[in-house]
């Protein structure tokens, strides 16, 4: 702004540059662990999607959360099946100078996902990654909750999620259905997340918006049903979805409970968003008849590769 004057558009414009960053993290973490998947696909539903140029935007903490979490999956990935510890590390740092809370969200998924999703984790090598992925996960853990006064302790994590969900249910827009904290606040919890505004529900132009790309959402995710069922099928042989399916859960379930304002949660479930798309474009399903129609094609190519061959030999002149 002291470049530019007081221009209330630059501020946004140059705030969407930061969730721009985290989106090609996302778009370079997703080629790198899926090279045989839609690449195009997933970079078109990632840029495009309304609530991911819409709300990290604004001059708000969700551009800078988005950009941490692209840099921290981008770093996760790394190269070469190595991580990259500096793009990972900024990511984290920025995650948790913003919201302290999703990095022990990132902290628990990293647990989870190594211990439920590795295979053979009884081995010796990979039995000592465990348990260090687990120390570094708890660890990150207890020092992000501790700069919200918590613990790691469930009475400590319900007393926030409490505190938080009575802060906003007051608001315009406040959803006023009664949610436990706990096993039987879950299903209502990841229904607001996934499925609120409903039609029924609208009562302005952003809450209609809202609405609409959630339909819009939930169709590619049906339209692309076998593709997520692949995914969900082999998400224990790939990295990062090893990583994602936890922190979607986890997230999903812990906004659900804590905010009870429909403006705050279309705003702060913006985050899922990439982890959908990338469960939806991962692994593609292929029909048996396409399939078989593409073993001909490889078969007849070969055929001709051989009959050049033959011919060459063929003419060649005899030693």
């Amino acid at each position: 702004l002291a470049l530019i004057g007081p221009s209330p558009r630059g501020q946004f414009v140059f705030f969407s540059l930061f969730s721009f960053v985290g989106l090609i993290g996302f778009a370079i973490a997703f080629t790198r662990a899926f090279p045989w998947a839609d690449k195009i696909s997933y970079y078109f539903w990632i840029f495009a999607f309304p609530a991911l140029w819409f709300w990290p935007s604004s001059t708000g903490k969700e551009s800078l959360v988005l950009m941490g979490l692209g840099l921290f999956v981008w770093g996760y990935v790394g190269k070469n099946n190595r991580i990259s510890w500096f793009i990972l590390l900024i990511g984290l740092a920025l995650v948790f100078a913003v919201r302290p809370q999703i990095v022990a969200v990132i902290g628990l998924a990293l647990i989870m996902g190594y211990w439920l999703g590795t295979p053979n984790i009884l081995s010796p090598p990979k039995l000592a990654q465990g348990l260090a992925i687990f120390l570094i996960g708890m660890g990150v853990m207890y020092y992000s909750l501790g700069t919200l006064g918590m613990g790691l302790d469930a009475e400590d994590v319900t007393e926030y999620i409490e505190y938080y969900q009575g802060r906003n249910i007051t608001a315009t827009g406040g959803i006023t259905d009664q949610r436990g904290v706990g096993l039987a606040g879950v299903p209502l919890s990841v229904i607001n997340t996934l499925f609120r505004p409903f039609a029924w529900e609208v009562r302005n132009i952003t809450q209609l918006v809202s609405a609409m790309e959630i339909l819009l959402l939930w169709g590619l995710v049906y339209w692309k049903r076998r593709n997520l069922k692949n995914a969900i099928k082999y998400w224990r042989g790939n990295k990062l979805l090893r990583f994602a399916l936890p922190f979607f859960v986890i997230y999903v379930i812990l906004i659900g409970m804590a905010t009870s304002n429909m403006g705050l949660l279309a705003r702060q479930r913006i985050f899922i968003f990439p982890f959908i798309f990338m469960f939806v474009f991962a692994y593609p399903y292929i029909s048996k008849r396409a399939m078989m129609r593409m073993r001909y094609m490889r078969m007849m190519m070969h055929r001709r590769r051989m009959m050049a061959l033959q011919q060459r030999r063929g003419s060649a002149p005899i030693a």
